[in-house]
């Protein structure tokens, strides 16, 4: 098993040449200017740093209670799973000499409910065919689906996330997670796409069945957003992007998307609270429903002006 700090060292060469085939627009387009913005640490530059990301983005009390809540009824198959992946997060709080150890309770919680909603909106994915996930923090929902038997893929743009899930994943399945580093291309249960390997040209995934990306999506530029379209639309023959939460409006609203889910050849629809889909259509927009409650504040006149200048597809 490769050590943390070698995995730093490595990650950093290899982005460091990633970066030197990038043209700018790429760079720019995979910053993390919602983290930045903050001040929010997205690199590390030794192991004694890992512990920060353990239970990390959700460490609220109110938003712990408000996931509890919409986590009613669970079945004894989910125990035994949350049961299991409890478990492995603890020790690998333990093993690696966190300050704390935990079962990363929090982040897990959160986890939990959008592997819920995966399998709520999509009872039937295929488990020999791929989940992708953008930006996955913490990594417990590619720990959740992995262990449920479906393949996974996590693209990560944050150095120190990835080097977090990356060792993670490793503890957990071994042999079975492909760091995404060597481009050993072999088929693994759990696999990493490096941020700059992503935005290759023409890259594509192979057997993609579903992409999701929580809580990020309106924390990103609208280059990278565009970029991820772009790449499932490639990838998949129905493709889908499940969204639990867009993230914290860095950037404004889903509106400030609309061209690019019409030039994609997507709609966006909201089947429930917080929940998005977006799925490539013949008459791509943003839902009328969605619509009207993204642009609750402005005044009619205003509003139906945007719609005439924007050209948008309304669906009744």
């Amino acid at each position: 098993m490769q050590s943390v700090q070698d995995f730093i060292d490595e990650y950093n060469l290899k982005e460091k040449n990633g970066l030197s085939f990038l043209p700018n627009v790429a760079i720019e387009a995979f910053g993390l200017i919602h983290f930045n913005a903050i001040g929010w640490p997205t690199r590390i530059f030794n192991p004694n740093e890992l512990w920060r990301y353990h239970d990390s983005q959700h460490e609220s009390p109110k938003r712990y209670r408000r996931y509890l809540n919409l986590l009613p009824n669970i079945t004894s198959q989910e125990s035994r799973l949350l049961k299991q992946a409890s478990s492995i997060i603890y020790n690998f709080s333990k093993d690696y000499s966190f300050p704390y150890f935990s079962a990363g309770e929090n982040a897990l919680t959160t986890a939990f409910f959008q592997f819920r909603t995966i399998l709520k909106y999509y009872p039937n994915l295929n488990k020999n065919k791929i989940i992708l996930e953008i930006g996955p923090g913490s990594g417990y929902l590619g720990l959740l689906l992995a262990l449920s038997g479906y393949k996974y893929l996590a693209m990560e743009a944050c150095q120190a996330l990835y080097i977090y899930q990356s060792s993670l994943f490793e503890y957990a399945f071994g042999n079975e997670y492909d760091n995404g580093l060597k481009n050993r291309n072999i088929d693994c249960q759990i696999k990493h796409i490096t941020w700059w390997d992503f935005n290759s040209k023409n890259y594509h995934v192979k057997n993609l069945s579903l992409t999701t990306c929580n809580h990020a999506i309106l924390e990103m530029t609208n280059s990278a957003f565009n970029r991820i379209l772009n790449v499932i639309k490639r990838s998949a023959k129905n493709p889908e992007l499940l969204a639990e939460s867009p993230g914290s409006n860095f950037i404004g609203s889903f509106l400030k998307l609309e061209k690019y889910i019409k030039d994609n050849s997507f709609s966006l629809s909201s089947p429930s609270k917080g929940i998005y889909i977006f799925k490539i259509s013949d008459r791509p927009g943003v839902f009328l429903s969605l619509l009207k409650k993204l642009s609750r504040k402005l005044p009619n006149e205003l509003y139906t002006l945007f719609l005439i200048l924007n050209k948008i597809s309304i669906r009744l």
